[in-house]
């Protein structure tokens, strides 16, 4: 839900909203091990891991790497990972077929 009041201060809180997004996906990204695809770690459980570590008390920048390193282990745990879901795909549906 949009707080903002004026559409200059929605426009801003849109585009915080997806950059939040992308540091998030990143976040799993680099989570991720070799041979573990990114999408089976849990989005909702990387942002609740992520809004977990940003409301502590600030890091000093030489234990940034630990606390990251810490927060990769956390989203790595099978607990975190959303279960294979082999062949979820769907075919391509046209809706104007030539007949």
């Amino acid at each position: 839900m949009l707080r903002s009041k004026t559409p200059e201060m929605v426009t801003q809180e849109f585009w915080v909203m997806l950059c939040v997004y992308q540091a998030i996906r990143h976040l799993i990204t680099q989570a991720a091990p070799p041979g573990l695809d990114p999408g089976r770690i849990s989005f909702k459980r990387a942002i609740t891991a992520a809004r977990g570590s940003a409301t502590q008390a600030a890091l000093p920048p030489r234990r940034l790497n630990t606390a990251l390193r810490h927060l990769y282990t956390q989203l790595r745990k099978p607990a975190n990972l959303t279960p294979h879901r082999p062949g979820r795909s769907s075919p391509r549906y046209l809706l104007d077929q030539p007949q």
